[in-house]
């Protein structure tokens, strides 16, 4: 008799151990099925609503989810407001490490890992000291703006925050916003390990980024703990150099 209390204790404080795992992995599979019902019109009925509140022109980007896919191969397109490489592809290609290379060929969509990915305009904004600072935290994006919360709960009524850090946060497959999970071309890096400062061969100038890119969305073997950074120099757009970190 005694046995079977203890198994029944035991058994009862399992339960109530995974019971909040059990609650957020259903929450995260409801939040995932929503987005991927979400038609084309809807999701960027969202992404308008976030560009919308840029007060000033923007100078870098996210990569935010889209429901279409691509057979093409691996690429970035850069918008021409970013900084560094404006107008040209990056192009991924797999080997044992992904290989990055710079091309001119004009494609507009970015296609990561046979999915196409929205490039989606960082909302920037004057501080009080007069400068512009990107603002990249989804969370951000709702404060008073009704049009996009609108949007989201159009695709999800119960959960639109959470389903903005989801469509934001393209290297994780979580509602649970992390900057390093960001796909993110030009701004400012999020370090998995720490910042790092590189150097242009040409004039010795410091690098800025580039392209910040989740090893999940790489061609080639699976890279889920890795993140890498890219790196280019304004006065010589062929410069391109490489930092990987791991989580």
């Amino acid at each position: 008799m005694g046995t079977v209390v203890v198994l029944v204790i035991v058994f009862a404080l399992l339960l109530a151990a995974a019971m909040p795992l059990l609650r957020f992995n259903r929450k995260r599979t409801g939040i995932m099925r929503s987005a991927a019902r979400a038609t084309d019109e809807q999701l960027e009925c969202v992404y308008l609503a976030i560009e919308s509140t840029s007060a000033v022109p923007p100078t870098c980007a996210v990569l935010a989810r889209t429901n279409r896919k691509s057979d093409g191969p691996s690429r970035v397109p850069i918008p021409p407001y970013a900084v560094i490489w404006g107008g040209r592809t990056v192009v991924i290609t797999a080997g044992d490490e992904p290989s990055f290379e710079l091309a001119d060929d004009g494609v507009t969509e970015a296609v990561l890992v046979g999915g196409v990915y929205r490039i989606l305009a960082v909302p920037r904004h004057q501080t009080k000291s007069g400068t512009s600072r990107n603002t990249f935290a989804p969370s951000s994006y709702l404060t008073g703006n009704t049009a996009l919360l609108e949007a989201l709960r159009a695709v999800d009524a119960g959960h639109p925050a959470e389903l903005l850090a989801y469509l934001l946060s393209a290297g994780r497959d979580s509602f649970e916003f992390d900057a390093m999970f960001q796909a993110r071309i030009g701004g400012s890096a999020s370090w998995v390990q720490g910042p790092v400062f590189l150097s242009c061969a040409t004039c010795g100038k410091r690098l800025q980024l580039g392209l910040q890119l989740p090893g999940s969305l790489l061609p080639g073997k699976p890279r889920p703990s890795a993140t890498y950074y890219l790196f280019g120099c304004a006065a010589h757009p062929d410069e391109l150099q490489t930092v990987e970190q791991f989580d």
